[in-house]
């Protein structure tokens, strides 16, 4: 888990993972080995932004990502000014090579 945690924090410095719309389902894990990896890297992205580890991203939290930085608004989907785990997981679609 460590190497995938890496992993995604690269991918999300690098913009490898992106916010979309709040219309974006979260990655299934029954949709195979794309989907087991793809959930995997959006919760090991979430663990590691979620550095006071309260289970939610704050906008400081966010701005360590280039390209989330600028997502709070549309990734907050009850606008409480915090991104859950779920709002997160289902804002951010990962590309996979």
């Amino acid at each position: 888990m460590r190497n995938m945690t890496r992993g995604a924090l690269v991918a999300l410095m690098c913009g490898g993972l992106h916010a979309h719309a709040q219309t974006s389902p979260a990655p299934d894990p029954a949709a195979g080995p794309v989907g087991e990896r793809s959930a995997a890297i959006v919760d090991g992205a979430f663990q590691l932004a979620d550095r006071n580890g309260d289970g939610r991203l704050s906008s400081d939290e966010l701005s360590q990502f280039p390209s989330l930085a600028f997502r709070l608004e549309a990734l907050d989907a009850d606008k409480d000014g915090f991104v859950s785990r779920a709002e997160f997981s289902a804002g951010v679609v990962v590309e996979l090579d």
